[in-house]
């Protein structure tokens, strides 16, 4: 029924939105190494995407689109940067793109050293897991 499939999207929505504050948390946790300056650049980069991801969902949910425009208000994007190109493109607010973005970086650290392979491994496959489960309205 109608209800049956709003109400799946509904609470994939929500776990979503969940696990992006979870692995928020967890980012915020875990990725202290020594504290150095390139370390807490890539915690604040990774805090970005997953803020800037969570942003476009709900857009998508309550817009249909995307305001850029709001997006760098809110410092989540540069205005007219790399990023700010790659979602202008985009043919929808396509959420995943930002993601894909948050793996790349969150890969890094790992090769990097930041964070443990035993906490990174347990995180990656959660975080995949549950977007992979969720597209773009």
């Amino acid at each position: 029924t109608v209800f049956s499939r709003w109400w799946k999207l509904r609470e994939l929505c929500g776990t979503v939105n969940g696990r992006t504050v979870d692995t928020s948390c967890m980012v915020s946790a875990y990725l202290v190494k020594n504290n150095s300056g390139n370390c807490l650049r890539q915690r604040r980069l990774l805090i970005r995407y997953l803020s800037l991801g969570h942003a476009l969902h709900v857009m998508s949910i309550k817009y249909g689109k995307v305001d850029l425009e709001e997006l760098v208000k809110n410092k989540l994007l540069e205005a007219n940067g790399p990023e700010f190109q790659a979602l202008s493109l985009a043919n929808k607010p396509d959420f995943n793109i930002v993601y894909a973005w948050f793996l790349q970086s969150f890969s890094q650290c790992i090769e990097d050293g930041y964070i443990s392979s035993k906490v990174s491994n347990a995180a990656m496959q959660r975080f995949v897991y549950y977007t992979g489960n969720m597209s773009p309205l």
